[in-house]
């Protein structure tokens, strides 16, 4: 029998010196960093002040609570694909979302602004769960036409707090299915799952995925409990001094009656420590039906996106998306480098840090990273809570982390999917 990954003799200690050397720095607000195999914590630490600046106010533990931003994509790809394993939903039925998501299926397509007026063309192109998970269903998160047509017609925008259903319904910016366009198609699965199930996205996350787990301290919702251990938000300013902001949401003055409509995309809190112990559910589903059966777990780490021809440019426009994100180059631009399956960005090709072909990622807008690792039976997150901040030093520090995690970790499994 293969062992399962452990930390080498050094290993704990090559992570310590990695984390203190990192966080005394000062190249990001406070870290959490875990690594873990899917029945062992192997590694989980964290370091640095709560409020940036104010040490009295304490220093980050394991019960810091974090905002997740896209971290919730998953864990609502997850909740979609229980649907699917149940018969609820079809990944690829146009008549679905006619049927349950008429609101986001009546909206054009935007192709911009003459003057004042906005131009339209109509939509040719169905409208599938599949291109909702898989950021193909067009509807991006915000281009400048975009940007200008949400401040002109909605009263709340969808990343305002008190945002409702119907401040989510924004123009398609291509057909769907011709290109990969980061946006708000997660959001619209979870609708369609809480239009389905009559749950709230809270109510199923806890029923189906956050109870099993013995998870407590995940919530679409800013209890005084939750706020009370939030860790401050920061930004990089353009001199690269490290402030707070309150950029997008401002979790500490909102109350849970803020909340109209919970968000799949990017709405959920909680800490570090136990979105590690939920990646380790997912990874466990390699061996063993579990949050999803074993079938589900490969059709997560399978690529969903068409191939770039006649007219689509899914996968070029995904490496272009991460370019742009930060992501190094080795991760984003080789031949066949990454895909998107219905939950997580795929490495086509191994990364030179560590992570084999076959693994699966994705970030929280926080700069929170975390990876599924199948091939090596590990599952990985490095997070602060650091807002826009696109430079290569977050960059630099993910992946020093990742070879530092591999470098540590002996005895990965090879296994394949």
């Amino acid at each position: 029998m293969t062992p399962s990954p452990r930390l080498s003799a050094g290993g704990r200690a090559a992570l310590d010196k990695w984390l203190a050397d990192t966080n005394a720095a000062r190249l990001t607000p406070a870290l959490f960093v875990g690594v873990a195999s899917k029945d062992d914590v192997l590694y989980f630490n964290c370091a640095g002040e709560r409020v940036l600046g104010e040490p009295d106010k304490g220093s980050v533990n394991e019960d810091t609570v974090i905002e997740m931003w896209s971290m919730t994509k998953l864990v609502t790809s997850l909740a979609c694909m229980q649907l699917k394993e149940r018969g609820l939903v079809d990944y690829d039925d146009a008549a679905l979302c006619e049927r349950v998501l008429p609101d986001l299926c009546a909206m054009p397509v935007l192709l911009g602004y003459e003057g004042d007026t906005p131009k339209y063309t109509p939509r040719t192109e169905d409208i599938t769960l599949r291109r909702l998970l898989t950021h193909t269903v067009g509807q991006a998160y915000g281009n400048r036409a975009q940007l200008r047509w949400e401040k002109e017609n909605l009263a709340i925008q969808w990343k305002d707090p008190g945002s409702t259903t119907a401040s989510f319904a924004t123009p398609l910016n291509i057909q769907p299915g011709s290109s990969f366009v980061y946006g708000l198609g997660i959001d619209w699965a979870g609708i369609l799952l809480e239009r389905i199930t009559g749950l709230t996205l809270d109510e199923y996350f806890r029923q189906h995925i956050w109870e099993p787990l013995g998870i407590t301290s995940m919530s679409f919702f800013p209890t005084p409990d939750l706020k009370a251990r939030l860790m401050q938000m920061c930004t990089r300013t353009k001199e690269g001094k490290l402030v707070h902001t309150q950029k997008l949401r401002p979790v500490k003055d909102m109350v849970p009656s803020d909340i109209k409509q919970q968000a799949g995309g990017g709405g959920l809190l909680g800490t570090a420590r136990e979105y590690v112990t939920f990646l380790q559910a997912v990874l466990r589903c390699r061996d063993e039906d579990g949050l999803v059966s074993r079938a589900g777990f490969r059709e997560l780490f399978t690529d969903s996106l068409p191939p770039d021809e006649a007219g689509r440019d899914c996968h070029k426009a995904l490496e272009a998306f991460l370019k742009f994100r930060g992501y190094p180059e080795e991760m984003s631009t080789s031949r066949r480098g990454v895909g998107y399956s219905p939950g997580l960005c795929l490495n086509l090709e191994p990364s030179v840090n560590g992570r084999k072909a076959g693994s699966g990622f994705w970030f929280g807008a926080a700069r929170s990273e975390y990876w599924i690792d199948p091939a090596s039976g590990l599952v990985g997150l490095c997070a602060t809570q650091l807002m826009n901040d696109y430079e290569t030093i977050w960059s630099g520090v993910y992946s020093s982390y990742e070879r530092t995690v591999y470098d540590a970790v002996e005895g990965v499994d090879e296994a394949r999917l």
